[in-house]
């Protein structure tokens, strides 16, 4: 069969993170918490990780059932390459919630970053996919699967991502090209010909339209 070669992302150090309150069942959000949190946000937009930590830290002490900020914290340390230091804010937030995806995803990502694959891949298979509402998250683990060449294992993720949001251009672009390592070139044909569906203008969509033209010649 034939075999297109895909280069493989690396695995980014610092990569782009969103930070945003959760909703917490019987938190009252205050106008102060949401103005401290968009300091923090500034702060933290800004690089400066320390400061940011530290109004982060303040919501908490004020506010101590506002545990999913402690994922902006983690989120701090883990930009600065602390990566113990967000582990263990990040399991502030299993402390409260044992079942948070967001959590192991990011648990699993300091240890992937510390150069500990097995204990990473460890905590990406505690995330029940299933359970999993947010395709982006259900997206990001799929990644740190294809990023470490682990292709089957990111095929359950991206192909659960479209499932959950059909027009999620970003997972049907993995889904092809995990599809083409696997070799399943007739899957990998139905994924980008869906991708063009919804993008045909981008320099991905050229990119695509090329994968196309080779597999069908």
């Amino acid at each position: 069969p034939k075999k297109i070669a895909v280069e493989l992302q690396e695995f980014q150090k610092n990569p782009e993170i969103k930070i945003a309150l959760v909703k917490v069942e019987g938190l009252v959000v205050t106008d102060e918490i949401k103005e401290m949190l968009e300091k923090g946000n500034q702060l933290f937009d800004a690089q400066k990780y320390d400061e940011a930590r530290a109004v982060y830290e303040e919501i908490l002490t004020k506010y101590p059932d506002a545990y999913p900020i402690w994922k902006n914290v983690g989120n701090c340390y883990f930009a600065q390459e602390k990566y113990a230091e967000a582990e263990q804010a990040y399991q502030k937030i299993l402390e409260k919630d044992p079942n948070n995806a967001d959590a192991m995803v990011a648990i699993g990502n300091t240890f992937l970053n510390r150069g500990d694959k097995d204990k990473a891949f460890e905590w990406y298979g505690k995330v029940n996919v299933d359970k999993i509402t947010d395709p982006v998250v259900i997206y990001n683990v799929g990644t740190m699967y294809y990023n470490n060449s682990r292709f089957s294992e990111a095929l359950a993720y991206y192909q659960k991502a479209v499932e959950k949001q059909k027009n999620f251009t970003d997972a049907l672009y993995q889904l092809g090209l995990t599809y083409l390592n696997l070799q399943k070139n007739q899957e990998a044909i139905n994924a980008f010909e869906e991708y063009l569906k919804i993008d045909s203008e981008s320099p991905r969509a050229e990119q695509v339209r090329a994968f196309l033209a080779y597999l069908k010649k």
